[in-house]
């Protein structure tokens, strides 16, 4: 006779389950993803063992605390997943009018949010709100919780005016029902801070956000409110014109390095500087002049180039070291330091030459980023259309684990360089891993990314190259976050010397949580109209339009390099610095606004305090190595702006020059006047930027 368990075994099996769900969530509160994710997997196998099915409030409540974790990991979609199948559960079970449906609405929401799925995310999460108003009550701890997510979804789409309604309602009656220091009120001051510094608030933003740093009680608390408060220690300021101002300087008070500003010219953008578009010889050094000279152009000092994953090589791609799958991922590859892209244009797209150009007007760090993995080393055996690397989370090939074998690709890659005399300062093993897109791309969350990462720091480690590990060129900067929280997750950061950002899907915000360099690797205006003026009515091509930004990058998001997509290229649109017809150059003033920074402010500076009286200032300043000090002064009032800059006196060099970019002068030599002991002034146009440099 088969024996079955009793009724008593039974019931001590699923108290045992339910053991293990409540040891799961202590794990991911502790941080301990990994081990939560393993036991809420071995709870889940048991459950479906016992037949209880997805209408078993066990077993929802299990995939529930799964998903969570999932997010926790950075791995959305696979959490969204799990979370739709409990709101359907719930709904089903007890109705939309429970407070557990509620709660599935929210974290269903939460993990559209976090993929950028936001109008979704929004009826999602009024639907919540509404419902939870409704049963649970207006000022209900849980309500208030929904409250604030939907207004960082509204912060996300840009809905300012509204996130801040939702997100000081929400603060207030946290303020009144869970009291000052509770750790939720101190989140809603820093998220209120958020909304009203994007609404250019910035004094009350500022307070908010010294109020949060105050309220912080765990060590976690106090470093994320004191990186926040950083970003607003002298916040952008715009409006009219005052007339007078005084701008004062405090060397003593210092914020994050500064590394430089550069570009890329990948998929072989560079040969166009190098005459396959037609330039001469004398243009082509025009141009290199233009992008790299301290003399008479922007004085860049970082190139980004691209490793290749394409199996040819014609324009507009980049070429594989590795052209031919081995089969296995085990079997043995056949490297080619591939040939010219086309005569006369050198080895790796034309990029070598650049690079060899580049360091020798100089260019201090370089960094070569992938934008995919060879095809037959992912899951959809292309190098476009995003795809997976073999061997992450979630992804098995019939061809085996390939992140060995794209670890040693990319360090063979660098060891070619090394062999032309070149150190690659930093590589990056992916591109906008949050798109799918019909050119080179991979796809990849936190944690996959933390899966490669951690195969890929000791083959660095062990290869005696000094390069460093960079992660992971996000589209935007909630994506790239989303990818950095997944690693830290993951207990993986510590394979990471740097973390980088492009400012496309979602525009830089506050400063990331960690203690790592952050480098903004990629922005652009890909979509404006076509200009190469410096201001005439504030569109996103113009040249003021990006000396703001850039100090934004600087003074608000704490970065330390900030670099455009393209340097210099054949093309009609904003995407490069310098446009190229033929043997026709056409410089934009968008490379006047890098060069304001980049001519002046060298590798080795420190971002240092400085404060104006004026509302229509954006400031920024810097003391170099050898002592020297540059500030950047941009006016966007409509008016001219008489200015004195003191707390000079700490400068060791005598000379003070102020240098003028606007729709008539590209980095100009302009006079100033001393006023006294430390003290210089001159007047700076409407519409226009000045730095003040010693030399």
């Amino acid at each position: 006779m088969d024996s079955k368990p009793s009724e008593s075994s039974d019931e001590d099996l699923r108290s045992s389950l339910a053991t293990k769900d409540s040891l799961a969530a202590a794990l991911t509160k502790s941080g301990q993803c990994d081990e939560a994710e393993t036991l809420l997997r071995e709870v889940l196998k048991t459950r479906n063992t016992l037949g209880q099915s997805k209408a078993d409030p066990d077993m929802v409540r299990t995939m529930n605390n799964l998903g969570g974790v999932l997010n926790s990991q950075g791995r959305f979609s696979e959490a969204e997943a799990l979370h739709r199948q409990v709101l359907e559960s719930d709904e089903q079970r007890v109705g939309s009018e429970h407070t557990d449906t509620i709660t599935s609405m929210n974290n269903l929401a939460n993990s559209l949010m976090r993929q950028g799925k936001l109008e979704e995310a929004e009826t999602l999460q009024r639907r919540a709100l509404d419902l939870s108003q409704q049963v649970r009550g207006p000022d209900h701890p849980e309500t208030l919780s929904i409250m604030g997510n939907l207004g960082d979804i509204m912060l996300r789409q840009h809905k300012y005016e509204q996130a801040e309604t939702m997100t000081r309602e929400a603060l207030e009656l946290r303020q009144e029902v869970l009291r000052e220091h509770h750790p939720e009120t101190a989140t809603s001051t820093h998220n209120l801070a958020s909304v009203l510094s994007k609404r250019a608030k910035y004094d009350e933003a500022e307070a908010l956000h010294r109020q949060g740093v105050a309220l912080a009680q765990t060590d976690a608390e106090k470093m994320t409110s004191t990186l926040l408060l950083g970003s607003y220690a002298h916040p952008p300021q715009y409006g009219g014109g005052s007339g007078s101002s005084t701008i004062t300087v405090n060397v003593a008070k210092k914020y994050q390095a500064f590394d430089g500003m550069g570009f890329s010219e990948a998929f072989q953008r560079g040969t166009q500087i190098y005459g396959a578009g037609g330039l001469s010889a004398a243009n082509t050094s025009r141009v290199l002049d233009l992008l790299y000279s301290n003399e008479n152009g922007a004085g860049m000092t970082i190139l980004r180039n691209g490793i290749g994953s394409s199996l040819t090589n014609p324009y507009d791609l980049m070429k594989s070291i590795e052209t031919v799958s081995p089969g296995l991922n085990t079997s043995a590859p056949h490297y080619d330091w591939q040939g010219t892209v086309k005569p006369g244009f050198g080895l790796d797209n034309g990029q070598l030459q650049l690079t060899k150009d580049a360091l020798a007007r100089g260019v201090q760090k370089v960094y070569a980023d992938a934008w995919s993995a060879p095809g037959f080393m992912k899951n959809n055996s292309n190098d476009s259309y995003g795809g997976y690397l073999c061997g992450v989370t979630g992804i098995e090939c019939a061809t085996g684990d390939w992140r060995q074998a794209y670890a040693n690709y990319l360090v063979q890659y660098l060891r070619f360089y090394q062999e032309e005399g070149i150190n690659i300062d930093y590589v990056g093993f992916v591109n906008e891993p949050d798109l799918n897109v019909t050119y080179a791309s991979m796809l990849s969350d936190g944690k996959q990314a933390a899966d490669f990462l951690t195969v890929l720091y000791p083959t660095l480690k062990q290869s005696g190259l000094t390069t460093s590990i960079a992660c992971c060129d996000g589209s935007g900067w909630e994506q790239e976050r989303e990818r950095l929280t997944g690693i830290q997750a993951a207990g993986a950061e510590y394979t990471l010397d740097l973390v980088t950002a492009h400012g496309y899907s979602s525009p830089p915000s506050t400063p990331f949580a960690t203690t790592k360099k952050v480098w903004e690797t990629e922005w652009a205006d890909l979509s404006g109209p076509h200009t190469l003026e410096w201001y005439t009515n504030g569109t996103s091509g113009e040249g003021l339009t990006w000396a703001n930004n850039i100090q934004q990058l600087f003074a608000v998001q704490n970065v330390s390099a900030a670099l455009y997509w393209i340097g210099a290229d054949n093309t009609t649109s904003n995407s490069a610095l310098i446009l190229i017809q033929n043997d026709t150059v056409q410089v934009s003033k968008r490379l006047w606004a890098f060069a304001q920074y980049s001519r002046f402010v060298k590798p080795g500076a420190t971002r240092i305090d400085v404060v104006s009286t004026g509302a229509a200032f954006n400031l920024t300043a810097f003391e170099n190595a050898d002592g020297s000090v540059a500030v950047q002064v941009i006016n966007n009032s409509n008016a001219t702006e008489t200015v004195a800059v003191q707390g000079l006196t700490s400068w060791r060099h005598s000379r003070i020059d102020g240098w003028l970019t606007n729709n008539a002068n590209d980095l100009t030599r302009v006079p100033v006047k001393s006023i006294g002991r430390g003290r210089v002034q001159a007047s700076i146009p409407a519409f226009s930027m000045m730095s003040f440099v010693s030399s």
